[in-house]
């Protein structure tokens, strides 16, 4: 039973980067052309194109990108006279950082070598007592964080079927939260997981500025078996576009929830969710993610970024990017 947990895990995240080199690859867009008559469509009939055919597929971006692309290059005469790309511009923009087009696992508009190599040090480094540890933590890793005034959550999460220890590190300039991770749901004792990956949230002093927000994932492979930087495939922000979730446990969990520093569930994610949203220059070109949103009845209200999650980043209950209606009425 372990094995075949293990083997669905690794399994999903082959598949997403097997899925994220397909998308970078040219073959990617790649397709039939679209069954259109466009050579001699005027203005309003590329218009009519745009929001009721193009747009409409919003759950699939890549088919979006895909028939934009091929009704670009069918109807090239038509579309340049009449100027069609001040429309469409946009659209592949925004598109092609939602599906990952472009950049690395950690962002959309540059490597991950850049990436890494933008990150403060006291942003990207596991705090110095587990920086050389094997498997990353020490088996009396409660009492450090005792010591420490390390906060902390022990689960079997509702996100991913896995069991985790998130740990809460208060910074000068920056609070880190780890994130241990194991494949196998059952396994109580974080000192032997399978990885950690950690964000790291600026203290701004300045209240009217959106804190910088930076991702870092290690793995316990080589000699020693000590956290190495590792890329999985996967973009972080993707899930935490407005900073670190809220743990949900699973409703009937291997093993019982544990908590340190705090009394309750709601007072660790009380600390651990942000008031407001980060700065996410480092993931998106944010030109092309529209800011106060006029949709619907007034749904930017709420959704504002700071109380719900932007609609121009919008993530399901279990963590995929949701690309459904909103993102026609975005672009």
């Amino acid at each position: 039973m372990r094995f075949l947990q293990k083997l669905s895990f690794l399994l999903a995240l082959t598949f997403f980067s097997n899925l994220n080199a397909q998308i970078l690859s040219d073959s990617f867009f790649d397709s039939k052309p679209e069954p259109v008559n466009c050579e001699n469509w005027n203005k309003q009939e590329w218009d009519k194109y745009i929001n009721e055919s193009l747009l409409v597929d919003g759950a699939r971006p890549n088919a979006i990108l895909s028939k934009l692309k091929s009704v670009t290059d069918t109807c090239k005469v038509s579309f340049e006279k009449n100027n069609i790309g001040l429309c469409t511009k946009r659209i592949e923009g925004y598109y092609k950082q939602v599906i990952s087009q472009g950049g690395g696992m950690y962002s959309a508009i540059m490597s991950d070598k850049d990436y890494l190599a933008s990150i403060p040090k006291e942003a990207s480094e596991l705090p110095l007592e587990l920086q050389n540890l094997p498997k990353g933590l020490p088996k009396d890793w409660r009492d450090l964080a005792k010591k420490n005034g390390w906060k902390y959550a022990l689960f079997h999460s509702g996100t991913g079927n896995s069991a985790r220890l998130v740990i809460h590190v208060p910074g000068k300039d920056y609070d880190k939260l780890l994130v241990y991770y194991a494949f196998d749901s059952r396994n109580s004792d974080p000192s032997n997981y399978d990885g950690v990956q950690m964000q790291a949230i600026q203290k701004t002093k300045d209240s009217t500025l959106p804190p910088k927000y930076y991702f870092n994932s290690f793995g316990f492979n080589g000699h020693g078996a000590t956290p190495q930087a590792k890329l999985f495939g996967g973009r972080c922000v993707t899930c935490h576009s407005s900073g670190p979730r809220a743990i949900v446990p699973q409703k009937n969990p291997d093993f019982k929830t544990e908590l340190g520093g705090v009394s309750s569930l709601e007072e660790f994610n009380n600390l651990i969710v942000q008031k407001k949203p980060p700065d996410l220059s480092p993931y998106y070109d944010l030109k092309n993610f529209p800011t106060h949103l006029k949709v619907g009845s007034y749904c930017y209200q709420c959704h504002n970024g700071t109380d719900r999650s932007s609609l121009a980043l919008s993530v399901s209950r279990s963590g995929e990017l949701y690309t459904g209606e909103f993102h026609r009425k975005v672009v």
